[in-house]
Parts: C-alpha cells; structure tokens; sequence
C-alpha cells in the first residue's frame, strides 16, 4: 500500500508540474484567483466550495479478486482553488487523501478523524511557519478548507479514486463534537 502512495504521489507531482510548465502557467504574487480559475480551466466544485479540475483518474479495468469491473479508480488527482471568504463544509471520502500545496496563499486545513478532537494544519511553503507542503489524510475523516489570504491552489490525490456521488458533504452549520 505504501510503494502505491508513494507510486501515486511521484505520479501526482510528476503531472502537475507537466500541467504547470506545458501549460505557460507561471504563478506569481501578482496573480489574481480569477487569472487561475482562467488558465487552468476550473470548474465550479459542488457544494460552492472553490473551484477545481480533475487531472487524472485512473480508472480500472477489472477487479483483480473478483474479475468484475471495479467501481473504484486506483486514484483522482485534481486541482483545487479555494478564494478568500469560501465556506467550506466539512467532507469526507473513502480513500487516502494526499493534499499538496502548489500556489497562492496558505492553506488551513480542518481534520476531525473521529476522536473528539479537530486539528487544524497549514498547508504552504512557509517552514519557518510550521506550514507543510503535504498533508496525508487517512480515509472516512472529516476535513474542510479555507485560503489565510486572498486565494489558495493546492492538488488532492484520493486512493483509491472516488466519484462525486461518494464525497459526502455534512449539512450546513454541521461541526464535529
């Protein structure tokens, strides 16, 4: 499991610098979250919560124990802005999912994994701040997102994959206990 994180994650990184360079995209302090959403062609997540863009998902041909086509993709990988003042709600998938900061503003990062207790982590590039420039999230906790500043661009890879209809979003004003 872990040589096929890590096989994913080198993947993820791999294509989203492809994506950056190919692509003619250099990001700067000088650009805005409205020039991003443009140049890289996202879409409106559901539930409002950002914006985004699937970059790879990887599906499966067949199950390997039972010989049926799989409902599950080895893994997704997309690209995720959230702009100053989103609400995001608290969500959690079935998968294992690796956050990677790529652009903009820090990244605060909400996990509730079911104990009682919420930690919040900062995804960035700022050691000095304690920001981490991944953050690994095991699969079925709750976690929800907020840029610190204007606008923040991070990439997710789930594994195994996942369809929207499996994202569950809580109902508003919904928080962990």
């Amino acid at each position: 499991m872990r040589v096929a994180l890590l096989t994913h994650f080198f993947l993820v990184i791999f294509l989203v610098l492809t994506f950056i360079i190919w692509g003619g995209i250099m990001f700067n302090e000088d650009n805005n979250a409205q020039e991003v959403i443009k140049q890289l062609e996202l879409e409106k997540f559901p539930g409002g919560a950002g914006w985004y863009k699937i970059i790879l998902h990887d599906s499966r041909e067949e199950c390997s124990d039972c010989k049926k086509p799989c409902e599950m993709a080895y893994s997704t990988t997309m690209l995720r802005l959230v702009e100053k003042n989103t609400i995001s709600r608290w969500a959690r998938i079935n998968s294992t999912l690796i956050r990677s900061f790529i652009a903009g503003d820090p990244l605060e990062v909400s996990i509730y994994r079911g104990n009682g207790l919420v930690k919040t982590k900062t995804l960035g590039n700022d050691f000095s701040a304690n920001q981490h420039p991944i953050l690994v999230l095991p699969k079925n906790c709750w976690s929800k997102i907020s840029s610190m500043g204007e606008w923040s661009l991070a990439s997710f890879l789930c594994t195994p994959g996942f369809e929207f209809e499996q994202l569950e979003i809580a109902q508003e004003g919904w928080s962990p206990s």
